[in-house]
């Protein structure tokens, strides 16, 4: 190799880093971490379920349980909405058959109505408004209204689990059936849970506990309820599911039957049901 072309090696060998510096450096952008959408919690639900039997011969009996539930989620607002209702007739077996037909009594009335809305603050906290009318025939209640603002902590929430802890102020005012009006104030905490086992089965349960502060007792009584339900939903088709559920409410100082000062009713009230439930979305 002559000394001519050894210089021009060199000076070539050289010249790439000097090159490669001389280049324009990168904008900060292309090491800034690619953005990743945040998942979308939108939705909109909706179904009606029904279950009920009939009997007739020797017992004549007829039931219905029916109900109907929504949700919307858009953006921060979420808007739910439940109804329920559960009626009941039986005739009481007597030797003469038109006696018999002439029985035909109520066994059960009760209707529930709620509303429910949320505002997302973040992920984790909303604060709430609810709203729930209750009528039971049995349990001297022509309405119950409760109004209940508060804020809802999701302890988890995943796409098929979620925790709940609700936590609030329960305006209570029961008017009962030919009994003076009531007015309770409630301190309210609540825990749900919700998990989606798989594609085909859904569990909810949840419980309630309503502490009155005003009055805090009634006839050396607390005024206290606690509402509890569980819920098995198995998926059968693409719309039709069918749901078996679990209500319990406990009452520390239930109402007094009508007309009568001292005879109270029951303080546990439970419902059994197994749905056939719609899903309209």
């Amino acid at each position: 190799m002559n000394k001519t072309t050894a210089y021009v090696t060199a000076a070539m060998l050289l010249s790439v880093p000097t090159v490669a510096f001389a280049q324009a450096p990168l904008p900060p952008e292309a090491f800034a971490k690619a953005e990743v959408p945040a998942p979308t919690a939108d939705a909109s639900e909706a179904n009606i379920a029904a279950g009920g039997s009939y009997a007739t011969g020797n017992s004549k009996s007829a039931s219905l349980n029916a109900g109907a539930s929504a949700r919307v989620r858009r953006s921060d607002h979420q808007g739910k909405f439940k109804a329920d209702l559960a009626l009941g007739y039986s005739a009481v077996p007597e030797a003469d058959e038109a006696a018999r037909d002439a029985t035909l009594k109520r066994s059960a009335e009760n209707y529930t109505l709620e509303a429910r809305y949320d505002y997302f603050f973040s992920r984790y906290v909303s604060g709430f408004v609810l709203a729930r009318g209750f009528h039971d025939y049995f349990q001297n209640l022509d309405l119950r209204l409760d109004l209940a603002p508060g804020i809802s902590l999701y302890i988890v929430d995943e796409k098929s689990e979620q925790l709940q802890v609700d936590v609030g102020y329960d305006y209570q005012r029961d008017f009962t059936r030919n009994a003076p009006d009531v007015t309770f104030h409630n301190a309210l905490l609540g825990v749900s849970y919700h998990n989606a086992i798989n594609a085909a089965v859904v569990f909810d349960t949840g419980l309630y506990y309503l502490q009155a502060f005003s009055p805090f007792k009634t006839d050396d009584t607390i005024n206290m309820r606690l509402e509890g339900f569980a819920a098995l939903n198995a998926k059968v088709s693409d719309k039709f599911s069918v749901t078996t559920s679990l209500a319990v409410k406990y009452n520390n100082n239930p109402a007094l039957v009508a007309g009568s000062d001292t005879v109270h009713m029951e303080r546990t009230d439970a419902i059994t049901k197994l749905n056939l439930v719609y899903n309209l979305l």
